[in-house]
Order: C-alpha cells, then structure tokens, then sequence
C-alpha cells in the first residue's frame, strides 16, 4: 500500500511540473516578436538565439544525466529550478536584446534538467501502458502550453504590461512547486513501480542498465533520437516561427491573432496527448507515430498551397505532431528494457541537439530566402521524419521480433 501511495505522488509531481514546464515554454512565442520589434533585430540574429536556447538545452541535459545517474532526480530537478526562478525574476530587468537572450538561455538551462529529470520519471515509472501514461505526462505539458500564450499575451495587451513581465507573475506558483518538488521527489532511487503489477510484468528489482556514457556508443540511440529531433523541429518550429510568419508575410497582430494561432495548435496538441495514448496501445507505438506523420506532412502541404486561406488549417497538425515525442519515449522502455533510463538522457540531448540546429537553419532561411519560407519548411522536415521513422522502424524489428 505505500508503495502505491508513492507512486501516484512521484505521478502527481511529474504531472503539476510538466504543466509549468509548457507554461514557461509556450509563453516566449509571444515575446520573441515583441522583442524582434523592440531591438530591430534580424531574423539571423533571432534565430541565432533560438538555435543558443536549443544549445543550452542540451548542455543542460548532459549535465542533468550525469547528475540523474549519479545522484537522483531531487538535485537535478532543484538545480532546474534554480535556474528558472533566476531567469523568470531578473527578465523583468531585460534592458537590451542580449540580456533579454540571456534570461532565455538561463530559463532553458533550467528546462533542460525539467526535460531529463520528468522524462526519466516517466520512463522508470510508468513501465506499464507506458504509450498511455507518457501520452498523459506531455498532455500536461500540453495543459501549460495552451494557458502560456494568452497569458502573454493578455499580460502584453490590455493589461498594458511590456514583455519583460511575461514570466514575473509565475514566479510565485513556480516557487510552490520547487518545494512540493523538493519535498516529493525521489532522491537516488530511480526506479517506482506500482504495488501490483500489471500484466506481464515482473516486480523484480531492474537490472543493472547502461551508464549514460555507454549508452551515447549505441548507433540505434542515436536514431532514435535524430527522429526525435526532426519530429521536435516541425513542434518547436510553431512555437518559435508561426507568430513571426503570420505578423510579417500576413501583417497579422501577434499579441492577437499569433497568440490564438498557438493557443489552438497547443489545444489540439494536447486534446491528443490526452485521447491519442489509449488509441496508440491498441493501434501500436510505430504504426501510430509513422500515419501521424504522414497526416501532418499533408496538413502542411494544403495549408501552405492554400496561403491566406489556409492558415487555420495549419494548427491542425498539432493533433498529430503531439503523438511523436512521448510515443518514441514510450517505445524506447520495451526496446531497451532495463537500459530505458539511461537511454532516455541520451536521446533527449541528441534531440535538442538535432532541433537548435535546425532551428538556427530556419532562422537562415527566413534571413536569406524570405520569410514566407521559415515556417513553411516544416512540410520538409515533416517528410524527413517519416523517412526516419521507417529507418527505425526496420531498426526496431532487427532488435525485437514483437511488432510495436
């Protein structure tokens, strides 16, 4: 019985702090064109610093695989918050494009260890419908991606505050949650299963699995997580890019029509992340990733030919671009087993690595071909992702003869 208990706090906490996390990150859509406007930046310059968050992302994560494998999720999550609470407070002080970047950076870093420390729960966690349960941990995700853009918006419209107070008014809730996270989350130990297990599974303690080190020489981990950063790219790419496109190739407003733009993508994105998971468990893990991706490259492909009229078309795809990340996290624990946990904190790093460059080549596509381009590209990195898909497919048969 205590054991169910801690379980369903350790799914408690992961589930409050994902919802802060997509908070944090779906608010900077609203400020990126603010700030743009603000400083007169380009769009090299912009996306030099979406590719610089990407980046920090990473080095975050590294650094909060060691820190997972070495010495639990309560430290790295407390260094996450750590830094977040920093940035969010001294954003507000903003006075330039470069300080503005560095609290974004600064925040990230601080995402970066949410992404390894939540993640890695999950994994170790959820070992049984797992599809389900992590499609269930991004749909809170998805829960404080859809509240971050009105905020922001509301906040940088007829509240009449300026951008640098988007994240100032979440400080207080974010500090709630780094104690609750500090109280509840594990230390050490890293692995939680339910009292009973469900069926097929062993209540046995884990083996002993790969070091985060050992894990980066696995060619196979490596694919996985090149899928998942193109896959992240085509998600990202809205966040960052779709505000931009509507206000400079449609002169729409972002603080209006760029903040319901993103708001309705991370609705759907997140009513999938709430439905798609019971629906993946019986359809299977990459038969479901691999038609949602086909969808989303012809969402793309009509809302792009169809121009003005077809814009509201487009946040569509979030439906189905939702399904990739958790799905591929959920498919990694009955491929690598016992190996899950170490993998994960390998392929996130190799996902955002994969994501901030081609983030940066989008920034140089809207810099140097137009920007009606940037956002467009998403159609090719959407049928990139389905190339790879198949690639781990037939990977994934190689490696176990049970069909996923």
């Amino acid at each position: 019985m205590k054991q169910n208990r801690r379980f369903y706090i350790i799914t408690l906490l992961i589930y409050i702090d994902m919802i802060l996390y997509g908070f944090i990150n779906s608010s900077r859509s609203i400020a990126y064109p603010l700030i743009k406007n603000e400083f007169g930046v380009s769009y090299d310059q912009q996306g030099l610093m979406v590719s610089a968050i990407a980046v920090f992302s990473v080095i975050a994560c590294i650094v909060a695989g060691i820190i997972l494998g070495r010495l639990g999720f309560r430290k790295s999550l407390m260094l996450g918050f750590a830094l977040i609470l920093s940035g969010m407070f001294c954003f507000r002080l903003a006075n330039g494009f470069l300080f503005a970047a560095a609290m974004f950076l600064l925040i990230q870093m601080g995402l970066g260890f949410f992404e390894i420390g939540l993640n890695g729960m999950g994994v170790s966690t959820f070992t049984a419908k797992s599809a389900l349960m992590m499609s269930l941990l991004h749909f809170f995700y998805g829960i404080g991606a859809i509240i971050g853009p009105p905020y922001a918006g509301l906040m940088t419209g007829s509240m009449g505050r300026n951008w640098r107070y988007i994240y100032f008014f979440g400080l207080f809730p974010a500090l709630l949650l780094g104690i609750f996270t500090f109280i509840a989350a594990p230390g050490k130990r890293t692995q939680f299963v339910p009292e009973k297990p469900g069926p097929g599974e062993d209540d046995s303690p884990p083996a002993k699995g790969l070091s985060f080190f050992s894990a980066l020489k696995e060619p196979v981990v490596w694919l996985f997580g090149i899928t998942m950063g193109f896959g992240s790219t085509v998600e990202v790419g809205t966040n960052n890019w779709s505000a931009l496109y509507l206000q400079d190739v449609y002169g729409f407003d972002p603080k209006i029509q760029g903040a319901l733009f993103v708001s309705i993508f991370y609705i759907l994105y997140t009513a999938s992340r709430f439905l798609s998971g019971f629906i993946i468990e019986k359809i299977g893990y990459l038969k479901s990733i691999t038609g949602g991706c086909v969808i989303v490259c012809l969402i793309f492909a009509v809302g792009f030919l169809l121009g003005e009229r077809g814009i509201w078309i487009l946040p569509v795809s979030g439906f189905f671009i939702a399904i990739l990340y958790p799905t591929m996290l959920a498919l990694s624990i009955p491929v690598f087993r016992e190996n899950a946990q170490a993998v994960s904190s390998v392929i996130i790093p190799i996902a955002f690595t994969t994501n901030g460059l081609l983030q940066y080549f989008i920034g140089l596509i809207n810099r140097f071909i137009g920007p009606e381009w940037g956002y467009r590209s998403s159609l090719v990195f959407s049928v990139l992702t389905f190339f790879l898909l198949l690639a781990v497919r037939k990977k994934v048969k190689t490696i176990n003869s049970r069909s996923y």
